[in-house]
């Protein structure tokens, strides 16, 4: 396999690590939460606050190509946030996870940042994600939807992806593995790379048993991206505590929380906490932040 590194290797950078809503919330700052939250005033105060999130959402940049993982409601937000930053002009392929708002939420606004439209932007989702879409978005499925009105519209080319298919998108080997997101709704994790892969599972509550061997079987893992909403639990969200258990099972080189809710404390604080217990567990844990970006090791 051949090693892909350096400063033209494959860098991941966090577009979004929020909870659904996004932070600072509104109910916080608005509602009946109103000048108690601190870590939402924090996000209200400074546009950069690593307190304030977007919807959980990654790019993946390799060979002058960005791939984005989800498109959520924040889309717009965080790409003016940071694409200037890390150099993006424009989007070459999404992969979606599921098809809730805080995932393709923002699907509309990809327009802006085509490269051309005169190739679709491909877009990888399962069968279940692709009938949301159809139905949020009919007028970017053109063949169901004909008009003889000219629209300036994203030109999409969708392509259904199978719960546990392996494909690659612009020379980035990717395999999808299905986790469970609150009952036996399906969200998709991918791990990225041939050895030692990064491995992404943006929205949790519980694992099907094959999805574990399959994780087990992608060991060792370079770095591990969870869900970590909250402290005490959710029905659709693994929390904190529940993530530092999956990390210390998987043992992967470096682990990054991602879809907080302000609950969890101030970004700050809570990595303080994250350094002792990595101490202990000898793996690098750590909040991830909107912005953050770092160089991922990886064969192909």
């Amino acid at each position: 396999s051949e090693s892909v590194d350096g400063e033209d290797g494959l860098r991941a950078v966090f577009m979004g690590t929020g909870v659904s809503t996004g932070l600072p919330g509104m109910n916080c700052i608005v509602g009946g939460g109103k000048g108690v939250c601190k870590v939402c005033e924090e996000g209200l105060r400074d546009v950069y606050s690593p307190n304030r999130r977007g919807n959980v959402s990654l790019l993946l940049q390799y060979g002058g190509r960005n791939i984005l993982v989800d498109c959520g409601k924040t889309f717009r937000e965080t790409a003016l946030r940071w694409f200037r930053k890390h150099g993006v002009n424009a989007i070459d392929a999404v992969i979606l996870t599921h098809g809730h708002a805080d995932a393709v939420g923002g699907i509309d606004d990809l327009r802006d940042v085509q490269r051309t439209f005169s190739a679709p932007t491909p877009v990888y989702l399962n069968i279940e994600t692709k009938r949301v879409c159809q139905s949020a978005y009919p007028y970017l499925f053109p063949r169901l939807e004909a008009s003889d009105v000219p629209r300036r519209i994203a030109q999409l080319d969708w392509r259904v992806i199978s719960d546990v298919d392996e494909f690659e998108v612009h020379g980035v080997p990717a395999k999808a593995f299905p986790v469970f997101h609150g009952g036996t709704y399906i969200s998709l994790g991918f791990s990225f790379g041939k050895d030692k892969p990064f491995v992404y599972i943006s929205d949790v509550s519980s694992f099907p048993e094959e999805t574990l061997r399959t994780i087990s079987s992608l060991s060792p893992i370079s770095t591990l991206v969870i869900d970590a909403l909250n402290r005490g639990g959710h029905n659709s969200h693994l929390s904190l505590p529940e993530a530092i258990e999956f990390v210390k099972m998987i043992r992967p080189g470096k682990a990054y929380f991602v879809g907080m809710t302000c609950s969890l404390g101030l970004h700050q604080e809570v990595n303080e906490e994250l350094k002792s217990i990595s101490k202990e567990s000898g793996i690098e844990m750590e909040l991830a932040s909107d912005g953050l970006s770092v160089r991922i090791e990886m064969t192909r």
